[in-house]
C-alpha cells in the first residue's frame, strides 16, 4: 500500500457561527461525495480565560476501484469559542464567536488490499503502475483534485451564507 499526495487545501474563518451545523454540514459533505468518515480525533478543552477550543481529526476513505482508493486527511481546529448573540436578518440569533482553520490533505493509495505484496507479482507492480494502469491513474488523481476543490468551495459558501465575519 502506497500513499502518494496529490494536494490540500484550508479554509479558515474568523467570525460568528453555528458551530453544530458547521460540524453537520462538513459531515455531510464527505458522506454526500461517497467518504466513510472516520474520527479519529476529537479533543475538547476550555482555556484559562473560559474560552473553549475544539481539535477533532477525520480520516475520510473511499474506494474508487479495487487498487485505487481516495483518502483525505481533516484537520479541523476551531479557537477562542464564545457563546454570543448576534442580530442576523433582524433576529437575534444564538452563536458562537470563534476562529476556525480547516486543513485538508487529499492523497491516493495504490495497491491497498495489497494485490502485489505476493512475492510472484511484486516484479510486475512497477509495470502495472508506470504502463498498464498510469493513464487510470492520472484520471483518478484529477477526479481528486476536483473533489478537495469542491469540498473547499462548498465549505466557503457556507461560511459566507451562514457565518458573520468579524473584519
Amino acid at each position: 500500500m502506497i500513499e502518494e499526495a496529490v494536494t490540500s487545501a484550508r479554509v479558515m474563518f474568523t467570525g460568528y457561527l453555528k458551530l453544530d451545523e458547521y460540524y453537520d454540514y462538513l459531515h455531510k459533505l464527505f458522506v454526500w461525495l461517497g467518504y466513510e468518515v472516520n474520527e479519529v480525533l476529537y479533543r475538547h478543552k476550555e482555556r484559562a480565560d473560559g474560552k473553549k477550543e475544539i481539535e477533532l481529526i477525520w480520516e475520510c476513505i473511499k474506494d474508487v476501484d479495487s487498487y485505487t482508493r481516495f483518502k483525505i486527511n481533516v484537520n479541523l481546529f476551531i479557537g477562542g469559542i464564545v457563546k454570543a448573540e448576534v442580530v442576523k436578518d433582524g433576529k437575534k440569533v444564538k452563536m458562537e464567536k470563534c476562529d476556525t482553520d480547516l486543513k485538508l490533505k487529499a492523497k491516493v493509495v495504490k495497491d491497498y488490499k495489497n494485490h502485489f505484496e505476493n512475492a510472484f507479482l511484486k516484479p510486475f507492480k512497477y509495470f502495472y503502475e508506470r504502463v498498464w494502469y498510469k493513464a487510470t491513474l492520472d484520471t483518478w488523481k484529477g477526479k481528486l483534485e476536483e473533489e478537495l476543490i469542491k469540498i473547499e468551495n462548498e465549505m466557503k459558501a457556507f461560511l459566507n451564507l451562514q457565518g458573520i465575519r468579524v473584519k
